[in-house]
Order: structure tokens, then C-alpha cells, then sequence
């Protein structure tokens, strides 16, 4: 789970990282999300940034190469 949303001012988007990070790092929090499957990693706002573009560019070139299409 993420939010990416590269239109946002840095420093809301700091300010959101650091209360989702300060909320992950509750013990009750984490048994929570581990409990429904969940695996808690914490990226800060630049390595989330990254992880966002590598991930695209990955399944965009899945999708090419396998000649996939958005069906509705």
C-alpha cells in the first residue's frame, strides 16, 4: 500500500510519509496488517518514488511484450 501522487508539494508529501511511518510502527498496527497478509516496509519518500517508476516501467514492459490489452 501506497500513496503516489508526484503533483503534491514535498513537504505534504513528507509530512503524510512521516504519519504513515509513525502509524507502522506501532506494535497493534503491525500485528494488524500481518494478520491480514500484509508485509510492512519502510520506504522513505524518494526510494517510494523509485520503487513507483522501476514497478511501471517493469509491468509496462510486461504488458508490451505480451501484447496485453485493457479489456472493459
Amino acid at each position: 500500500m501506497g500513496d503516489y501522487n508526484p503533483s503534491s508539494q514535498k513537504d505534504q508529501i513528507q509530512l503524510l510519509s512521516d504519519s504513515v511511518n509513525k502509524a507502522l510502527a506501532d506494535n497493534d498496527v503491525k500485528e494488524k496488517l500481518s494478520a491480514q497478509g500484509a508485509e510492512i516496509i519502510n520506504l522513505s519518500v524518494d526510494e517510494f518514488g523509485k520503487f513507483v517508476q522501476e514497478d511501471t516501467k517493469r509491468w509496462t514492459d510486461i504488458t508490451r511484450s505480451n501484447k496485453l490489452k485493457l479489456i472493459n
